[in-house]
């Protein structure tokens, strides 16, 4: 077997992204194939294997995100194939069906989005879907990370699910202003023909964690409560338990 690894060497400023495939000689570790180079200057936002491949996507500070894909079919001889350089980056990359890749991240004014690649072409991969949420959205994960545990693909039903905040500047008079902070479940419909739209959102109290479903429901989970709705009406709650926090702080 092989050990396949994607990684960022170099400083800051000679920073470039390389791919190596490694297997055991002898009780040791020895890489057999590699390829560097990519994106001189980057560094890897994110990286998914799907089969003989592996799609890395790297980042610079004018927020320009070239999607690499890599071809691994020969593990002594590792091939960079096609490039697609988008505004913004991803820091998430799912894989959706064997022609399609999911990528979640920002655009080029730091709003987030989401985007639907076609990677049926390894040497021309395009983008064929895009949603990008208002300018005071964003990932619940934090503005440069994204929780993998708290994304929800749903591919049968083509629905993706992930947390959001809104953040609106509030002034209540002059002496009293700060930011008020919305936590969302944003349910999106993923269609490789028809591109990326909301359905609807889920409202929590606090910070969104997890979703899942459970035969028609969609159960979502917050810091201090776990919600029940239909797919069929995501505006109507069917039922919630509040939580209680632990007695140390620790977030449930």
């Amino acid at each position: 077997g092989y050990l396949r690894i994607a990684t960022t060497t170099g400083s800051w400023s000679d920073s470039e992204a390389g791919v190596f495939v490694l297997q055991e000689q002898d009780g040791e570790l020895v890489i057999v194939g590699s390829v560097t180079g990519i994106g001189a200057g980057l560094e890897i936002y994110a990286a998914r294997f799907i089969g003989d491949s592996v799609y890395l996507i790297t980042f610079r500070q004018q927020f320009i995100d070239p999607l690499h894909v890599v071809d691994l079919s020969d593990p002594t001889n590792p091939v960079e194939r096609g490039e697609l350089e988008i505004p913004g980056f991803s820091n998430y990359l799912e894989q959706y069906d064997e022609n399609h890749l999911i990528g979640i991240g920002e655009d080029d004014r730091g709003r987030l989005q989401v985007s639907l690649f076609d990677i049926s072409d390894p040497d021309h991969p395009q983008r064929v879907g895009l949603y990008t949420f208002e300018s005071d959205w964003r990932g619940a994960g934090g503005r440069f990370g994204f929780d993998s545990h708290a994304v929800t693909l749903l591919r049968e039903q083509g629905r993706l699910i992930i947390p959001i905040q809104e953040e609106t500047w509030s002034e209540t008079d002059d002496w009293h202003s700060g930011w008020d902070v919305q936590d969302s479940f944003a349910v999106l419909s993923i269609d490789p023909e028809q591109g990326i739209s909301l359905e609807g959102r889920i409202e929590h109290d606090t910070v969104a964690r997890r979703s899942l479903q459970v035969g028609d429901s969609l159960i979502t989970v917050s810091k201090s409560e776990v919600s029940s709705h239909s797919f069929d009406d995501l505006d109507t709650e069917q039922d919630s338990v509040e939580l209680t926090p632990h007695e140390s702080g620790r977030q449930p």
